[in-house]
């Protein structure tokens, strides 16, 4: 017990040791902050070093006797398939990561300096609870700070395959344009299920939606009820694009 509760506690220490500087990084360049990496590292990264393991033994393998080394290489793929699956699982865990928040690299840059602040304390129970506690605090409170919307404030999401832009209007509504990221994509039918853009229309104050390309097409087909749709032409969208978005195509914008 006291070996797997070691292994346990030096896997969690090697993973916050990587995302205290990774994560960040990940904030800014993807704009999401992943709250389960840590617990799904402890069963992942034994498993891909396996992989490694294998894949050595079947390179070598394969020099001597060609169908063994094939078997290893079928461990390998095995192996490989099992890390991805727990990946997804993880992933499509409801509280697994936090995205599309405006705020969330100044927010991780936070909880990775209070984590440093909070694993230098000495072995002392007392500092490591007062330690933590301000580190909760000081979380919540700039996420309370930063989560005060100014009035009439443009906001840009994006995402893998889209991006919406959020215009307020004067009489309190918004005007919402939704946009592929890559507006020649093939196969958009397999993509347009998104229970976050769909919670986010029927909340918001939205009695117009501009699209362009396939992404919002399929999504306004199926979500959005009772809300005029209007498709942009190409003269138009570059119009939004210089008013809103400084020239740019909105599948290049960040």
């Amino acid at each position: 017990m006291n070996k797997i509760l070691n292994y346990i506690i030096s896997s969690i220490a090697i993973t916050l040791s990587a995302s205290i500087m990774i994560n960040p990084l990940v904030a800014y360049y993807f704009n999401i902050f992943s709250i389960i990496s840590p617990l799904v590292n402890i069963l992942v990264v034994p498993i891909f070093s396996l992989c490694l393991i294998f894949a050595v033994i079947s390179i070598i393998l394969s020099y001597i006797y060609f169908p063994l080394g094939l078997i290893y290489g079928y461990i390998v793929e095995i192996l490989t398939r099992l890390c991805f699956q727990i990946t997804y699982i993880a992933a499509d865990f409801k509280y697994s990561a936090v995205s599309n928040y405006e705020h969330i690299t100044l927010i991780s840059i936070i909880i990775s300096v209070g984590l440093i602040y909070l694993f230098t304390s000495k072995k002392n129970k007392k500092q490591f609870i007062f330690r933590g506690c301000v580190v909760v605090f000081i979380v919540l409170s700039t996420i309370f700070v930063t989560d005060i919307k100014k009035p009439n404030e443009l906001k840009l999401y994006t995402k893998e395959k889209y991006c919406v832009l959020n215009i307020p209007l004067s009489d309190g509504s918004s005007f919402i344009w939704i946009a592929d990221r890559k507006p020649n994509r093939k196969n958009h039918q397999k993509y347009h299920n998104d229970e976050g853009l769909n919670k986010f229309i029927q909340s918001s104050n939205i009695n117009c939606i501009a699209i362009n390309g396939n992404y919002g097409k399929e999504f306004t087909k199926l979500y959005c009820e009772n809300i005029e749709i209007i498709a942009l032409s190409h003269p138009q969208q570059r119009e939004l694009e210089k008013i809103f978005l400084s020239g740019k195509y909105i599948y290049q914008a960040e």
